[in-house]
């Protein structure tokens, strides 16, 4: 699992992963602010007036916190991407659940798509049941005979789940 303590990443230049810094990036929104880190560290030149003077790949070695979803091969970091998923509205875990199941970010899609955290397939569907009025809790009978682990494998043909965070799959 991917820690969520804040986004970090460890951002290198001219290729060297070991000429670089860990960076926390939860407030960063452009690479202007990750050259002047470097610059600050040393790690890229600087100008007459102190302002970053490099056109370099600037890569990132390693990343945590919801940054891991945006790194991608050859250490690219879609830090347009990471903006935007931060940015957008829900929980930081359930962010990372969906890029565990589906791959890229899409705000709308995330939005359409996430039901919610539960702690089993079994009660998700029990409440699923119960949301869409296939079940009265109230009632003893059947409710309380009902297989809710065949019931779970049944309903989660149209839902997926990742770390205890749901969606469905249309």
């Amino acid at each position: 699992m991917i820690t969520t303590n804040g986004s970090r990443a460890f951002f290198y230049a001219d290729g060297i992963p070991t000429k670089g810094l860990w960076l926390d990036i939860d407030s960063l929104t452009d690479w202007d602010g990750i050259k002047a880190a470097l610059a600050h560290g040393g790690y890229i030149p600087t100008d007459e007036d102190g302002e970053p003077d490099y056109d370099g790949d600037i890569l990132v070695a390693d990343a945590e916190g919801l940054a891991k979803c945006f790194t991608g091969s050859n250490d690219i970091f879609d830090l347009d991407g990471f903006t935007e998923c931060e940015d957008a509205n829900g929980d930081t875990d359930a962010k990372i659940a969906y890029m565990d199941i589906f791959g890229d970010w899409d705000g709308d899609r995330f939005d359409e798509t996430y039901r919610g955290t539960w702690d089993s397939d079994e009660d998700f569907a029990r409440e699923l049941a119960e949301e869409i009025g296939a079940i009265n809790r109230e009632v003893n009978w059947p409710y309380t005979c009902i297989d809710w682990e065949w019931a779970a494998r049944e309903i989660m043909y149209d839902y997926c789940e990742s770390d205890g965070h749901y969606f469905s799959n249309y």
